[in-house]
C-alpha cells in the first residue's frame, strides 16, 4: 500500500501540511489520558439505561475507525474511477493516523456521557498510538 511507489523526483510525497497534520495526531491518545480525569468528574450525561448501548456504539464505531484504512484499498481497486494512486496513500495515511487518534477519545466520550470507563483509557490510548505510529512506520516513504 504506502511502501511501494516512492518517486526519486518527489511525486507521491505529501506536502508539509500532511506531515504536520499527522504530527499533530500522534499525541492525541496522551491527550486522552490527561482529559480523562476532568471528564469524568462531570457527571452522568444521560441515563443509566442507555449506557450498554453507547458502549456498543461507541465500541462499534472504534473498530471502524481502526479497520476502515485497510479495507479502503480493495475498495478503491475496485472502483472504476481514475484517480491518483499516489493520492490514495495520502489518503490511507491520514485515516490511519487519524482514526487511531479519533479512537483513542472515545472512551473519554463514553465517561462524559456518564459511564465507568476511565480504566480503559490508558491501555486503549496505548492501541491508539500504536496503531497511529504503526501507519507512519507503514507510511514512512511518503512521510520522508
Amino acid at each position: 500500500m504506502c511502501r511501494s511507489d516512492y518517486n526519486e523526483r518527489g511525486a507521491g510525497r505529501p506536502s508539509w501540511n500532511d506531515r504536520l497534520r499527522c504530527l499533530a495526531l500522534i499525541p492525541t491518545p496522551v491527550v486522552a489520558v490527561y482529559a480523562a480525569p476532568i471528564v469524568a468528574k462531570i457527571g452522568p450525561r444521560v441515563d443509566r439505561f442507555w449506557l450498554p448501548w453507547i458502549a456498543v456504539g461507541l465500541s462499534l464505531v472504534a473498530v471502524y475507525l481502526l479497520i476502515a484504512p485497510l479495507v479502503l484499498p480493495l475498495i478503491l481497486r475496485r472502483s472504476t474511477a481514475a484517480f491518483d494512486r499516489s493520492t490514495e496513500k495520502h489518503i490511507l495515511l491520514l485515516m490511519g493516523v487519524g482514526g487511531a487518534a479519533a479512537a483513542s477519545m472515545l472512551p473519554v466520550v463514553f465517561l462524559a456521557l456518564g459511564g465507568d470507563a476511565a480504566g480503559l483509557v490508558p491501555p486503549w490510548a496505548a492501541v491508539c498510538f500504536i496503531v497511529g505510529l504503526l501507519w507512519c512506520w507503514r507510511c514512512r516513504r511518503l512521510l520522508l
